[in-house]
């Protein structure tokens, strides 16, 4: 082996080991306060567990920034042979050969840019527009130094835009603050706290709060052991559930929803044991009844998939031959065990459909689209091929054929895609993607990833970013064409 071919690999070792390390950041506990404001992200960083060689390269810019489309051209390599596909707007599926099937991957192509550094003016109004450089898209900077230096989103599959995408909420130092938004014009019109004159004791979690999908004003949000809804244009705080009962001396938290409003799931913690995990549960509401309750402490998060028919629940345990992930499904409390690795290739950073959960599998470096009615049953829908990208995924929109992926640090390929990128991929396995924008952030840690969020109606997404500054964080809205 050449000399220089050897030094390329140390290099590239190195490099893994410092990535992983920045990323594990990302796997702390729960803040040890009385009701926590910040719990800690997911354990998983999903990058570098198990690639081939990779190596550093220049990027270059895309001077034609269209929808790119991919040819199949990779046979897939999941055990065993895949013969059916799901149908990614339902539940369905859909019949396919049952020879070789392919796997849609991204092409070899050199005109994938990278962000374009280009630190926003000081504004002083409710919001600043401008477009982005790379891609043309509309965007409005949400918030600004009046607003505080740490604003952020909460996270990729928990919804920014309500119902009709009038209404976004975000948090700055910690302070949540909604914004009134107008779609039609793509323009901020108010702002104001989010919870307006709280009953005493009352201090709602704003991070993993639920839009309705029911009213375009209602929010729910937990606290302590119990969960609120709360109107957004009156004001007015209902008690929905108190689990004092059912859950004596416990805390809830990383709350999930079913799109008709009627089951909630939720991770169960100790406040007297330092907020440790200690199991996961399902509530129906219009049954009042607890229909699923685990008591682990070895699970990272756990979400219902829209229709409430299915619970997908993470481990803690990421190492090959694990059990990465489990499905319930909650008729029948049947639980099917997925291993990280080798068979299942288990899937990491995830968001779920009706029926369906689409994630990243970091052994193969892809973005597979899984039935959680039979888990055999699966495609790829992204390739990222050598380029080792972190990312998350939110499958918000109602029209689940597109999914929102946002790239963020990484060890690129040669000819590197999606660097630093907000995306939009095709579920159907055509390999089809549009490139939005580049989101700017310069990662040093988990809130300054952009973990973009979409809207119901798939027109506009939200993201953090620093934009190069360490000294801030803002939240920025993108117009998707």
């Amino acid at each position: 082996m050449p000399i220089q071919e050897k030094q390329l690999i140390v290099l590239s070792l190195i490099t893994v080991f410092l990535t992983v390390l920045v990323l594990s950041t990302e796997a702390g506990l729960e803040p040890q306060e009385s009701v926590p404001r910040y719990y800690a992200p997911r354990a998983d960083a999903n990058i570098l567990p198990a690639s081939p060689e990779k190596r550093i390269s220049p990027t270059k810019k895309n001077t034609n920034p269209a929808e790119v489309t991919t040819n199949p051209s990779v046979s897939i390599v999941y055990n065993p042979p895949i013969t059916t596909v799901v149908n990614p707007s339902t539940t369905s599926i859909v019949n396919s050969p049952a020879i070789t099937i392919v796997n849609p991957s991204v092409a070899e192509a050199t005109n994938f840019p990278s962000a374009t550094i280009a630190t926003p003016p000081t504004i002083t109004g409710l919001g600043r527009h401008f477009i982005d450089p790379d891609f043309g898209t509309q965007m409005i900077q949400v918030t600004n130094q009046n607003d505080g230096t740490r604003c952020v989103n909460a996270y990729s599959y928990w919804p920014s835009f309500n119902l009709d995408s009038t209404k976004i909420f975000i948090a700055c130092d910690e302070n949540p603050i909604l914004y009134h938004f107008d779609p039609v014009n793509f323009s901020i019109t108010k702002k104001e706290p989010l919870f307006r004159n709280p009953p005493p004791s009352v201090n709602l979690n704003w991070q993993d709060a639920l839009w309705s999908d029911k009213s375009p004003n209602i929010l729910f949000a937990r606290l302590g052991i119990s969960i609120w809804s709360y109107n957004t244009d009156d004001a007015t705080y209902l008690p929905l559930k108190d689990f004092s009962k059912e859950l004596p001396g416990s805390y809830i938290t990383q709350l999930s929803k079913s799109v008709d409003d009627n089951r909630f799931a939720f991770t169960i913690k100790d406040p007297k044991d330092g907020y440790n995990t200690v199991g996961y549960a399902v509530w129906d509401r219009r049954e009042d009844k607890i229909i699923y309750n685990a008591r682990t402490s070895d699970v990272d998060e756990v979400q219902l998939d829209k229709s409430g028919q299915y619970l997908t629940v993470k481990t803690t345990k990421q190492a090959e031959g694990d059990i990465r992930m489990k499905i319930v499904e909650l008729s029948t409390s049947k639980v099917t065990s997925l291993t990280s690795g080798a068979p299942d290739f288990a899937v990491g950073h995830s968001d779920n459909g009706r029926g369906t959960i689409l994630g990243y599998d970091n052994w193969n470096n892809t973005f597979v689209l899984t039935s959680l009615a039979d888990a055999s049953n699966k495609k790829v829908i992204l390739n990222m091929k050598k380029d080792w990208q972190a990312s998350h995924v939110s499958l918000l929109g109602n029209d689940e054929g597109w999914a929102l992926i946002s790239f963020y640090a990484g060890i690129l390929g040669p000819n590197p895609i999606y660097k630093d990128q907000i995306i939009l991929a095709a579920t159907d396995g055509s390999g089809r993607t549009k490139s939005l924008a580049s989101h700017n952030t310069t990662y040093r840690e988990y809130w300054d990833s952009p973990r973009a969020s979409l809207s119901r109606d798939g027109k506009f997404a939200l993201f953090t970013s620093n934009w190069g500054d360490p000294k801030r964080r803002d939240v920025y809205i993108i117009r998707i064409p």
